[in-house]
């Protein structure tokens, strides 16, 4: 499997305004959520905000598409981190992943007042909100989870369920992509710099935070909406996924959530730069038993 990744804006609306030009519009998104557009056509940009559109008025049978789906304009909306073009069984994919927005920074994206309704809902992993501009009815789909939840491949693609499968695969692999890369940074440093070794515990337990949510998240799509993504804890994430796996029972340990969470406050003790390796090798085991369930 070929992988490259991209994370500058401009970059990013190159090959994606490329992938589409070269398969002659005929690009289909699938989402995490089953959901999916089935003809990706134009993509716009701004300070890194970006739309990728589905229909547009220079569609045919324009009043048919604006009775059905009531608007003028459909877009996948939202905030991209980075893409990785992947090849993989002699095709090509895009992956996307998107940060995750609160309603204010929509809002203020899209120049809406504060007032304006955003419909959350969780079990699709995405936000949507409809606006008016210039005379025109624009429905936007916004992603709430930091996560890929959007894979571009040209038509006929494979079936929904493969696609989840692989965006499944792709986060478990992102995570674990990051903990090796703290790992490896820890062999080459200095065991008395004991801000950076802080530092890398910190990452190691928000990469863990972030594995578990996705887990539980797929086990159980209400598990986490946008509006409480920030409030679960390590611990009720670890329980709640004991709860689902009763494997996970075995490799879950509370000492070390102990460590990880000295390095995420003020402890006051002194940082080992031997706990980074303890606890990526940990995260690691974690992240091979999920890849098993999923």
């Amino acid at each position: 499997m070929g992988m490259i990744e991209y994370r500058d804006y401009a970059d990013i609306k190159k090959i994606l305004e490329f992938y589409i030009s070269k398969n002659n519009n005929q690009v289909v998104a699938d989402l995490l959520s089953f959901y999916f557009f089935d003809e990706i056509i134009h993509i716009e940009e701004e300070n890194g905000f970006f739309k990728l559109y589905w229909k547009n008025d220079d569609v045919q049978n324009m009043d048919e598409v604006i009775d059905i789906f009531q608007a003028h304009y459909i877009y996948l909306g939202g905030q991209i981190e980075k893409i990785k073009v992947v090849n993989m069984d002699r095709r090509e994919y895009i992956v996307i992943k998107m940060f995750r927005m609160e309603h204010r920074d929509i809002r203020r994206s899209l120049g809406l007042p504060n007032s304006h309704p955003i419909v959350s809902s969780s079990a699709d992993f995405f936000s949507e909100l409809r606006y008016i501009k210039n005379n025109k009815v624009y429905q936007c789909i916004i992603n709430d989870m930091p996560f890929f939840s959007v894979v571009l491949t040209h038509k006929p693609g494979p079936n929904i369920e493969y696609t989840t499968d692989f965006l499944r695969f792709m986060n478990l692999i992102d995570i674990e992509e990051q903990v090796e890369s703290i790992k490896s940074d820890a062999k080459n440093t200095n065991k008395y710099d004991y801000m950076k070794i802080s530092n890398m515990g910190n990452s190691l337990r928000v990469l863990l935070e972030r594995a578990l949510k996705f887990y539980n998240i797929n086990l159980n799509s209400n598990y986490i909406t946008t509006a409480n993504y920030k409030k679960k804890t390590l611990n009720q994430l670890e329980q709640d996924v004991k709860k689902n796996n009763t494997n996970m029972d075995k490799l879950i340990e509370q000492k070390k959530r102990w460590i990880m969470n000295d390095y995420s406050h003020d402890s006051g003790s002194r940082p080992n730069l031997n706990d980074i390796e303890m606890l990526a090798d940990y995260i690691i085991n974690i992240l091979y038993a999920m890849a098993e369930d999923l």
